[in-house]
């Protein structure tokens, strides 16, 4: 079994899969797309890039094969921080902007929006950090993530 990891200069990470599988992926988050009209089929260069440089950490993967292939599209805020705000009219609430780390931080936005949601506010965090106003005073938000996310 593989554990979840990435690869040597974080480009890459693996992790295990349903069945006896790996999930492998990376991200490029310097392009914008329109989801409307996106192509989700991974290119040649990506995929000879992927199992060259899986073949180096994990030499016994070489030869594993390829059993499915798919490129999604990142819901990332231009900061990389989420939204997590009342917007438009009363009662409507956005918990967006995650990108592949909604699904480690959940619990905590479950609770923050559900004190949103309840009372307005939130002991948990000062929450005008992840408000969308943020972008009406700079387009991008915070300003770009320091890491590569």
């Amino acid at each position: 079994m593989v554990p979840t990891t990435a690869l040597p200069g974080g480009e890459w990470y693996i992790r295990p899969d349903f069945g006896d599988g790996i999930l492998v992926a990376t991200h490029h988050t310097d392009e914008e797309v329109n989801p409307d009209h996106y192509d989700n089929t991974p290119d040649e260069k990506t995929i000879l890039e992927l199992t060259d440089q899986l073949g180096e950490v994990i030499p016994e993967l070489r030869d594993a094969g390829i059993r499915g292939q798919y490129c999604g599209v990142y819901s990332s805020t231009p900061d990389h921080d989420f939204i997590l705000d009342q917007i438009g009219p009363d009662g409507c609430y956005f918990a967006c902007g995650f990108s592949g780390h909604g699904f480690k931080q959940a619990p905590a936005v479950g609770k923050i929006m559900s004190d949103l949601v309840t009372t307005g506010s939130t002991p948990l965090v000062d929450a005008t950090f992840f408000s969308y106003d943020r972008f009406s005073e700079s387009a991008a938000g915070h300003g770009k993530a320091a890491d590569n996310v």
